[in-house]
């Protein structure tokens, strides 16, 4: 009787669990992302534009643009921000940062020597990674 018991406790155990795993698709639970103030959008046809394209496969909470001129709030996964001025920009952000469950990320450019100021127009940064052991992330340009 009592091996009934507990086998019908396993097995109500591997169920619970198997039921509440994730499926096939889904992603694990993330840390909620308490966004700090959003920056406003503020496009200019007559300037640089650019907006955040996140493709690094986890959300990015508080992105933060050029050392905090811009914070873009919650960037999901293959989700991208509205545009952004600047007076002006470069194939790469000069700095941007994110948070990953709570684990800071971000990169920064050394200098800009040799490179040519973006025109005005509308450009999209994509921000990818490359190691995730060592929190490194690059960048892709588009021109929009």
């Amino acid at each position: 009787m009592k091996t009934q018991y507990f086998s019908l406790l396993i097995l109500s155990i591997i169920t619970i669990c198997f039921n509440t795993s994730c499926e096939e698709g889904e992603t694990e639970v993330r840390v909620s992302c308490s966004e700090h103030t959003v920056s406003t959008c503020n496009a200019d046809a007559n300037k640089v534009n650019v907006r955040i394209r996140n493709a690094t496969g986890s959300d990015m909470c508080n992105f933060v643009l050029n050392w905090g001129q811009y914070n873009l709030g919650l960037i999901e996964d293959g989700e991208e921000t509205c545009y952004y001025q600047q007076d002006s920009a470069y194939e790469y952000p000069s700095n941007y940062e994110f948070y990953v469950d709570n684990i800071l990320w971000g990169a920064e450019a050394i200098d800009f020597i040799g490179e040519t100021a973006l025109l005005p127009g509308n450009y999209t940064y994509e921000i990818i990674v490359t190691d995730t052991t060592n929190r490194f992330t690059d960048v892709n340009f588009y021109v929009d």
